[in-house]
């Protein structure tokens, strides 16, 4: 049995990856784990891990307390979620963390599997938007 750690961080994200978690959970060989971060975890985006916990367990959140948008407390949010992310990683033990997209919470996680040496499947990044460092 693999265990597969998938994060989530935004409700775009969630919809993408809602039938690769049923694929997994389906799979005989393999046992989810769902973190559960970013906008998620903020009242003011309408706190939607209650929506994912309707449909699925959530084994570990990683809030960022994040206070505003402007880039040093963006990068002390990140700081937060990297520490967060060990310890989900330790708490869940997974043999591979999934992630989908390249927000920084999502690096954030990438860089603590990556240092945690746990391997990475990374799906659907790279699409340019006006918001965040794509400019």
């Amino acid at each position: 049995m693999k265990t597969i750690l998938a994060v989530t961080g935004t409700r775009a994200d969630y919809g993408l990856l809602r039938p690769v978690l049923a694929a997994i959970e389906a799979h005989p060989g393999l046992e989810l784990r769902l973190g559960a971060t970013g906008t998620h975890l903020e009242v003011r985006y309408g706190y939607t891990v209650e929506d994912i916990r309707a449909e699925r367990r959530v084994d570990c959140e990683v809030p960022l307390h994040l206070r505003s948008d402007a880039p040093p407390e963006v990068a002390r949010a990140m700081g937060r979620a990297m520490l967060g992310f060990v310890d989900a990683i330790e708490k869940t033990s997974p043999d591979l963390v999934l992630l989908l997209g390249d927000r920084y919470e999502i690096l954030a996680a990438a860089v603590a599997a990556a240092y945690s040496a746990v391997f990475l499947g990374h799906i659907h990044g790279g699409d340019v938007s006006t918001a965040g460092n794509d400019e």
